[in-house]
């Protein structure tokens, strides 16, 4: 009853919602296959911090006459990072798979914030900065694409646990999935 109170209030005010469903499964009429993508941001084990996020999509497409599956990676920070290693690994239930990475592409984009201050003493008194307070930032984005044998991804049917990683020269990035991502790529590998 409230579902349909809230459903017919947004019909009526015009209103609509935007919801993130990190796990689509849809047929691609142009490629004659089904396409899944799963979507997981995560933070690298190695560094919790706000600037370090890491979009994960796994893609999934098949057909009755191929089936390939690819990682898609935008690791986000505020420093350039070292160059990407060739392999990246991933480990299923303990078990150790050496993956091969792909050409990275690496963007910049800076935004710039410009205040100005005024100080007021009293109602008669008020003192103006003239010169303007400018602050930048910067974010790096490194994207880049690893292939995933069909070992790995029948691997995904019986994973209880599943660790990512790859290097940045010296700096490992390693992304543990959580039960439900877990789920959710076990389902990928089963479709």
């Amino acid at each position: 009853m409230k579902r349909d109170i809230l459903l017919i209030f947004m019909l009526l005010t015009s209103c609509s919602t935007h919801v993130w469903r990190p796990y689509k499964a849809v047929d691609d009429s142009f490629r004659n296959c089904k396409r899944i993508t799963y979507q997981i941001k995560r933070y690298p084990k190695e560094r919790k911090v706000r600037n370090n996020i890491t979009e994960i999509t796994f893609e999934r497409n098949y057909s009755s006459n191929f089936d390939s599956t690819l990682i898609y990676w935008t690791v986000e920070s505020k420093r350039p990072k070292l160059p990407l290693a060739n392999k990246s690994y991933i480990k299923i239930n303990g078990e150790r798979f050496e993956l091969k990475n792909g050409r990275i592409n690496t963007s910049s984009q800076t935004s710039t914030n410009t205040s100005y201050s005024s100080l007021s003493i009293n109602d008669t008194i008020q003192i103006d900065n003239a010169l303007p307070n400018v602050s930048s930032e910067t974010k790096y984005f490194d994207v880049f694409v690893t292939p995933l044998p069909k070992k790995v991804v029948e691997e995904f049917k019986n994973a209880t646990d599943i660790e990512l990683r790859t290097y940045f020269g010296y700096q490992p990035y390693t992304f543990r999935f959580s039960k439900k991502q877990v789920e959710r790529l076990q389902q990928l590998s089963k479709e």
